[in-house]
């Protein structure tokens, strides 16, 4: 099965955050100032007594020993680290493939791939000579089984989408924006219109341009998530 391990995790319970990378959770009885791997508001993934699961640091210079990795609202595990996201999609390339691309027919894959004034997650090289941009957006919102993205404004967000629509427009590959959705409770995709119209926008562009927008959904547990289905995302 296609999947990630999660490191070794200690619990928690969440306080308050502080600022948009750190945040106090109660550790033993302790209040422990810890790192927020992800720049999301979190609004709907953590909250006071919010039990959570939290990775160690060991290295000496780092400022904050632990780090927010996962949450349980409401009994429901959600991801809290988006770099889980990337790996994820790394092994979903490494033993899957893209839908409709498999990775029999994939013969290079590399990180951080640079294309106009940005750089994407992924550039997939495939044995027909074709190339692939695949970006990858960790999702950690939900309500009410729709899982959305983003849960702030993300300027930055709307011009990887664009720039992959230009991408597409010059012909020069097919271009991917995979939304990796972090979390257990929810049961479809959609682009949170009301925190940013802007890349809302932007993506119906892109798709109409041709860019293929796809979630991707996994098992998630405690010690690991495992991927489990593609869904396609097409505006209206």
């Amino acid at each position: 099965m296609t999947g990630i391990p999660f490191p070794p995790l200690a619990e928690g319970e969440f306080i308050r955050r502080l600022n948009r990378f750190e945040a106090e959770v109660r550790m033993g009885g302790t209040v422990e100032r810890v790192h927020v791997p992800s720049p999301g508001r979190l609004t709907t993934a953590v909250g006071e007594g919010t039990p959570c699961l939290l990775k160690y640091d060991s290295n000496p210079r780092r400022k904050l020993r632990y780090s927010l990795y996962i949450s349980r609202p409401a009994g429901h595990w959600v991801v809290i680290d988006s770099l889980a996201a990337n790996r994820l999609m790394k092994a979903v390339l490494r033993d899957l493939g893209l839908p409709g691309l498999g990775a029999d027919r994939i013969r290079e894959v590399r990180a951080e791939g640079k294309w106009g004034n940005s750089r994407f997650d992924f550039v997939v090289a495939a044995g027909d000579g074709s190339v692939h941009l695949v970006e990858v957006k960790a999702v950690n919102d939900a309500e009410g089984g729709v899982a959305r993205f983003p849960d702030a404004p993300t300027v930055r967000g709307a011009r990887h989408v664009q720039e992959l629509a230009e991408f597409q427009r010059l012909a020069l590959g097919q271009a991917w924006i995979v939304f990796v959705i972090l979390r257990d409770d929810a049961r479809i995709f959609q682009p949170h219109r009301v925190i940013d119209p802007v890349f809302a926008g932007a993506l119906e562009e892109a798709v109409g341009a041709g860019v293929q927008a796809w979630a991707a959904w996994s098992d998630i547990g405690p010690s690991g998530m495992a991927f489990r289905r593609w869904t396609r995302w097409m505006p209206g």
